[in-house]
C-alpha cells in the first residue's frame, strides 16, 4: 500500500492481485479544492485498469453539499472506462447524499461488505475441474473451494461451501461410479456449485455416517440457499446455489 500526506485530505492506495480491485482509502479534511484532487487521484488508478475501485470515505471530514455531484461524477467516469465504482461510508458522509445519489451509486456503510460488492461487481467468474473416485477427490475439491473463496474475496463462506460440495461430489462418486465434472461459479451475489455425470439416479442418501442415512444431503439442504437436480440425456446435473452477498436492485 502507498499512504501519500498533505494538506487537505490523506490517502492511501492499494490493489489486489487476485481480484483486479482497487482500494482508495481517503482520511482527513476534504479541504478547498478537493474536488479536482479526489477527480485526479481516481483517474490515476483507473489508468493501471483495474476491474473494480473501492472508494474509502469513513474517514473524511467534513462532507460538503458539493460531495453528491463529485462522487457521482466519478462514478460515471469509472463506469465508461468498463470498472465499477463501490463507495463505503459513514453515516457523516450518507446524510449529505441526495436521493437521486444514493440511487446511482454502490453504496455501503460497511467496507467489508463494500470490498465483497467489489469482487461480485465483476464479470462472473469460472473454476471447474474433473474428478475420479479415489483418496485424493475430496482433497482437490476442498483446495479448489479454497482457492475460489480466496480469489473471490469469501473466507467467510469456505466452509459452507465446501461442506455442501463434499457431499454433492462424493455422493455422484459413490453412484454414479463414474469421472465427475464439477464447476464453481460466481454470478451476482452467489456462488453456483454444479456436479455433472453420466448416470441418471439422482442423489442418495449415503448409509455409512454413524446410521444416519440421509445425514449430508440434509446438510446441503441447510447450508446452501436452493439445491437440486438438473436431468439431461446424457445423465444429470446437481446443483447447489449460495448467497453470499444481498443483490442490489
Amino acid at each position: 500500500m502507498n499512504a501519500y500526506v498533505g494538506d487537505m485530505f490523506d490517502h492511501a492506495v492499494s490493489r489486489d492481485p487476485d481480484s483486479g480491485v482497487s482500494t482508495i482509502v481517503v482520511w482527513g479534511p476534504l479541504g478547498p479544492g478537493y474536488p479536482t484532487r479526489l477527480n485526479g487521484l481516481v483517474r490515476r488508478v483507473l489508468a493501471e485498469r483495474p476491474r473494480a475501485i473501492l472508494l474509502d470515505l469513513n474517514a473524511v471530514t467534513p462532507p460538503d453539499g458539493v460531495l453528491p455531484i463529485v462522487l457521482t461524477v466519478l462514478n460515471r467516469a469509472v463506469s465508461k472506462a468498463g470498472a465499477r465504482l463501490i463507495v463505503t461510508a459513514g453515516p457523516s458522509v450518507t446524510s449529505t447524499l441526495t436521493p437521486a445519489a444514493r440511487r446511482e451509486l454502490s453504496l455501503y456503510a460497511d467496507r467489508s461488505e463494500a470490498m465483497r460488492a467489489a469482487v461480485l461487481a465483476l464479470p462472473p467468474a469460472m473454476m471447474w475441474w474433473s474428478l475420479r473416485a479415489g483418496p485424493k477427490a475430496s482433497e482437490y475439491t476442498n483446495t479448489a473451494i479454497s482457492e475460489a473463496c480466496h480469489a473471490w474475496n469469501l473466507p467467510d463462506f469456505r466452509d459452507r461451501l465446501g461442506l455442501i460440495a463434499s457431499e454433492l461430489v462424493t455422493n455422484a462418486l459413490q453412484h454414479a461410479g463414474m469421472p465427475v465434472a464439477v464447476s464453481l461459479s460466481l454470478e451476482g451475489g452467489y456462488v453456483h456449485l454444479r456436479v455433472r455425470d453420466s448416470s441418471p439416479d439422482h442423489p442418495a442418501a449415503r448409509p455409512d455416517e454413524d446410521g444416519a442415512r440421509g445425514r449430508g444431503l440434509r446438510l446441503v439442504d441447510e447450508a446452501a440457499t436452493a439445491w437440486g437436480v438438473t436431468d439431461r440425456t446424457d445423465g444429470k446435473v446437481v446443483w447447489a446455489i449460495v448467497q453470499v452477498a444481498p443483490v442490489r436492485a
